[in-house]
């Protein structure tokens, strides 16, 4: 059986989950990873080639049958990254919007991936209304409005406490005719009080491990090679809508027009 090779660009918390995922799949093999920060006490426990320049890492010698890399770098490093990787040949794992500096906005991913509708009007509005500590928005709503009259919302505030037990959630609510379909992705976890542990409550996650699978579909279509379930093209109509949105959020003009 051939094993992906892989390597993992970027090592700060989601890169470290990724590098974890990589090891543990059966079909995969991590031979190099790339960061700037030096000081993470994990990096030595890899086991494999650390590089401090990705150019570095991809011009390696040393890499026999690099095979696909994983980008996991601040939102606005991903394009050079990216590009330079796919000029060697190599499949890439992007999972956030190109150069698209505002994170929050990314969960409208999972509109445009989860339907393929085509949005008619955008609107979108941003504040900073809970970290004062930060100096960006931190709240947001998105609202689309598609061609065939279906309309959505998109909540990507960042609004949880520091002693909430994660980053925030990741639901999503589908409201027909006939029936109501909803999705949340943390939801199997157990709740666990200790005195020991800050926060008191933390969650131990019981169920399916939504980043290793989602490195496995990527593995399976490079070693199958079906079609991804989340095309660049995808990507790009996200990307699309959440820059007309952040516009629409700056300038208070509403958009409404196809997107290419």
């Amino acid at each position: 059986m051939h094993l992906v090779n892989g390597a993992i660009a970027g090592y700060g918390h989601i890169g470290m989950t990724h590098a974890e995922n990589v090891r543990n799949n059966l079909r995969a093999e991590l031979c190099a990873t790339c960061s700037e920060e030096k000081g993470w006490p994990s990096i030595e426990s890899l086991g494999v080639i650390f590089y401090d320049d990705w150019q570095a890492l991809l011009d390696a010698e040393t890499i026999e049958g690099l095979d696909a890399v994983v980008i996991a770098t601040p939102t606005f490093t991903h394009a050079g990254f990216a590009w330079m990787a796919i000029e060697k040949g190599l499949h890439v794992f992007l999972e956030k919007p190109m150069e698209f500096a505002l994170e929050t906005y990314t969960a409208i991913v999972l509109i445009a991936w989860f339907t393929g509708w085509v949005p008619a009007r955008v609107f979108g509005i941003v504040k900073r209304l809970f970290h004062d500590d930060i100096d960006t928005e931190d709240a947001g709503m998105v609202c689309i409005t598609y061609e065939n009259g279906v309309v959505a919302s998109i909540d990507p505030s960042w609004n949880r406490p520091a002693a909430f037990p994660t980053w925030g959630d990741l639901t999503m609510t589908l409201c027909g005719t006939k029936q109501t379909f909803a999705i949340d992705m943390f939801n199997q976890v157990l709740n666990v009080h200790s005195n020991l542990t800050a926060p008191g409550t933390t969650w131990s996650t019981s169920g399916t491990d939504s980043d290793a699978e989602m490195l496995s579909t990527f593995v399976a279509a490079i070693v199958n090679d079906p079609p991804p379930p989340v095309s660049g093209e995808n990507g790009l109509h996200a990307l699309k809508i959440a820059i007309m949105a952040m516009k629409q959020a700056k300038t208070g003009s509403r958009w409404s027009g196809k997107l290419w």
